[in-house]
């Protein structure tokens, strides 16, 4: 099934939710002439389209912001991309199909992945307490503190909220390190393992962990061990560098002046 995003540049549409509406939506005058890159086709797999035969869509997550690169495949090989709208709004640039993207929170599952994959090279266990790898690692709650693993800090049960609007939304000077402790030291606000919090830091101390354990760090992890094997030789790990690419997409306006707090946490925000 292809993802469904929610599309409003200038035309107030919905995009398709179903294959059925998909053909009818990517031959419609609105895909064809709206703003936005010339599209990309592999002209026999077009030609044989049917919604029938795309195995899914993928659409970059910059909708909202009135701009997304479209990719349709099937068994593997991309048939149709196309960018939508202005990767740059104030200078007029188009998204291309090669226009770059920040996936934000999706560079979570790139971080468990990365952090599975060390368990299965022996690096890591997902049991490890994270003070095996961060010596400075240590929760408020004694209780928590004795038992917390990797695996807690994963899936959001450390007893720990956000806080993000309190530390690194507020602060640009706060490295890495003093991001995850300020984090660290704030008092629970539900029992340990009792609740689903969502926490980008507890994240971003994962990714410290994962570069630890590799002699690395988590970017170069992610770059070695998932982008390189992969081939995504445009893909990256910081909003400064995709900013900055020649084909970047620029950063909404709420993000612009934080640009490098979020580079701080990198292992939950930055591919």
């Amino acid at each position: 099934m292809p993802s469904g995003v929610s599309w409003a540049a200038a035309h107030d549409q919905t995009f398709p939710r179903d294959l059925n509406s998909l053909q009818k939506y990517l031959a419609s005058p609105m895909y064809l002439t709206c703003p936005g890159d010339d599209a990309k086709t592999e002209e026999t797999e077009w030609t044989n389209f049917r919604p029938s035969n795309v195995s899914y869509v993928m659409v970059s997550p910059g909708a909202k912001d009135n701009r997304l690169n479209l990719v349709v495949v099937n068994d593997d090989r991309m048939i149709r991309t196309k960018g939508f709208g202005y990767r740059d709004i104030e200078k007029r640039l188009l998204v291309t199909s090669d226009s770059l993207f920040g996936i934000g929170s999706c560079t979570k599952a790139f971080t468990s992945a990365a952090a599975v994959m060390s368990a299965e090279a022996g690096k890591l266990s997902l049991d490890d307490s994270p003070r095996t790898f961060l010596p400075y690692f240590r929760l408020a709650d004694p209780a928590a503190d004795a038992q917390v693993t990797l695996k807690d800090l994963l899936t959001h049960r450390t007893g720990l909220t956000a806080y993000d609007d309190e530390v690194w939304h507020q602060n640009d000077k706060l490295s890495r390190e003093e991001v995850i402790k300020a984090v660290m030291s704030k008092p629970a606000t539900a029992r340990f393992r009792t609740a689903f919090q969502y926490n980008n830091v507890m994240y971003s101390a994962v990714g410290e962990c994962i570069g630890r354990a590799n002699d690395s760090t988590w970017e170069g992890v992610i770059s070695n061990s998932i982008f390189k094997p992969l081939g995504m030789k445009a893909s990256n790990t910081s909003l400064l560098e995709m900013r900055d690419a020649p084909d970047g997409v620029s950063l909404p306006k709420k993000l612009r002046d934080p640009v490098r707090r979020i580079d701080e946490i990198v292992s939950s925000q930055t591919v």
